[in-house]
């Protein structure tokens, strides 16, 4: 019976010490800012740079009011392409193409207090194209 007691603890012992040395490696890019064509690029080099490293997820850190359609729409494609987890985390704000790109990602989460939606088109002026309700998602406190 004592030798059995031993066994089972050196087995924990060993099976605790492999868990805790097991570490993830999560690559991480940040869009905090205005969403514009440059972050294409920028997120398809971070994203083969994981692959290629074999790493265990992306994390996409969100801050931003929106931004041009034509980068968003393109880092979204991206986004559903990645063969690894992708997970978005806005800290603070994902409006318009933010939410755009949030939505992209296989996981979601949301800093306390941060908002997420869409919000109206506007052209190149700041005036408004369409009318549309600005719906906002906000995480509370």
């Amino acid at each position: 019976m004592k030798n059995t007691i031993i066994l089972i603890c050196l087995t924990l012992s060993l099976t605790l010490s492999s868990i805790s040395s097991a570490q993830s490696r999560v690559y991480k890019v940040i869009f905090d800012d205005e969403i514009s064509l440059p972050l294409v690029q920028y997120l398809k080099r971070a994203l083969e740079q994981a692959e290629k490293d074999n790493a265990d997820a992306l994390l996409v850190e969100i801050n931003t009011f929106g931004g041009r359609v034509d980068a968003a729409t393109q880092l979204k494609d991206i986004l559903l392409d990645a063969k690894i987890p992708t997970i978005a985390y806005v800290n603070k704000r994902a409006v318009s193409a933010g939410a755009l790109i949030t939505l992209a990602c296989k996981k979601i989460a949301m800093a306390p207090g941060s908002t997420i939606g869409a919000a109206t088109v506007v052209d190149q002026e700041r005036g408004k194209k369409s009318p549309r309700n600005i719906n906002l998602i906000c995480v509370l406190k």
